[in-house]
């Protein structure tokens, strides 16, 4: 009833003696709803975290103490500039996109108005990306070199292993951590990544060629015990 709805801190609009408009404008901060638009999201927890790290980084000092109706599109502005400036384009872009989306998600379940920063195009206000080659070889003597670098490589053995069968995988480095003897298939000979550690949500098979598959073994005579 509308007593209650009053109690719990909803704005009630009397439209007419039967009819309410009620809106679900609670006194709530930026930071909360970042966590009920996480609450939303079919993403892992992990990327859940990042984002919000991203954003405690880069916009909770900017707006986080202003009523969520009383943010403005200059607050979010000068936060992207600032990263922007920091030589940081990429990840400017990155967060004005989140941002725009969480004031979606708030506008579309009542905790605003209107998105303020709906209009802006983000591209006017950061500089171009400039794209980074990251350094690799493919250089067969290089390539030969970096091989017996890691033969010779005095670590944990289990890090060894994974340094080794890494080239012959072409994977995420996240993958192989997370890799599971039981997504293995030795006489299939091959690996099966599922969709929920993919970062794409699709199920990847990976060939094992008999290098991979004898790096595998002795790395299952390590770890007897473990999954």
């Amino acid at each position: 009833d509308i007593k209650n709805e009053i109690k719990k801190g909803f704005n009630i609009k009397i439209i007419s003696s039967n009819n309410y408009d009620i809106n679900f404008n609670k006194n709530i901060f930026f930071s909360d709803l970042v966590d009920l638009f996480n609450k939303k999201q079919k993403i892992e927890d992990r990327s859940k975290e990042r984002n919000k790290n991203m954003l405690q980084k880069h916009i909770f000092k900017s707006v986080d103490k202003i009523g969520l109706n009383n943010i403005d599109a200059e607050d979010i502005k000068k936060a992207i500039i600032k990263i922007d400036n920091d030589g940081k384009s990429d990840t400017a872009k990155r967060v004005f996109s989140l941002v725009c989306r969480i004031f979606d998600f708030a506008v579309t379940f009542n905790y605003m108005k209107k998105n303020p920063i709906k209009d802006i195009q983000v591209s006017f206000l950061v500089s171009k990306s400039k794209k980074t080659n990251f350094n690799h070889t493919t250089n067969q003597k290089e390539l030969a070199k970096i091989l017996n670098n890691i033969d010779n490589l005095e670590s944990n053995i289990v890090v060894k292993y994974a340094l080794k069968i890494l080239p012959y995988l072409i994977i995420r480095p996240s993958n192989l951590r997370n890799m599971k003897w039981s997504d293995i298939d030795i006489d299939k000979k091959i690996w099966e990544i599922k969709a929920n550690e993919m970062k794409k949500k699709h199920d990847h098979i990976v060939p094992l060629c008999k290098t991979a598959i004898d790096i595998l073994n002795k790395m299952k005579e390590i770890n007897k015990n473990s999954n």
